[in-house]
């Protein structure tokens, strides 16, 4: 099971002005998140998702889920989902992608120019955590979601 959607949130929820709550599944495992609409509107997230989804349904690529984007001029964070495929698996990671760090310019049309390869361990030497799913899952949601 895959999915990636905002959500209604009840008011004993976390809550901040000019924010939506959000959901992904991955498997068994449900993560919420909370993206900022002080830059990228709802719209424009759930386009992002799209696009996203296409590019690894389609063409097979490393791709990413952005959940939280703020205005990159007046931030240094962008947090998303990197989906990286591996023959009929996605190994999915949070991660947060820090602009100071960023080689080359950043242009918010190239985001996915900067998705790193998929290190196994990180810099202490322990495993990173990552969830793999089955590509038809996200292939199946992508289908129903291009369809709205």
């Amino acid at each position: 099971m895959f999915h990636i959607e905002f959500i209604q949130s009840s008011s004993s929820d976390y809550q901040v002005s000019n924010t939506k709550s959000g959901e992904i599944a991955l498997g068994e495992f449900k993560d919420f998140f909370h993206s900022s609409l002080s830059y990228w509107t709802q719209q424009q997230y759930s386009n992002q998702w799209k696009e996203g989804l296409r590019r690894i349904c389609m063409d097979g690529l490393n791709t990413s889920l952005i959940t939280d984007m703020y205005d990159p001029n007046s931030s240094n964070i962008i947090q998303w989902w990197i989906l990286r495929p591996k023959k009929n698996l996605v190994y999915i990671r949070n991660e947060l992608l820090f602009l100071e760090k960023v080689k080359q310019p950043f242009l918010e049309d190239n985001i996915y120019n900067y998705i790193e390869e998929r290190p196994a361990i990180n810099r202490s030497g322990k495993k990173i955590s990552e969830w793999e799913i089955d590509i038809s899952n996200i292939y199946d949601f992508y289908l129903r979601l291009s369809e709205t």
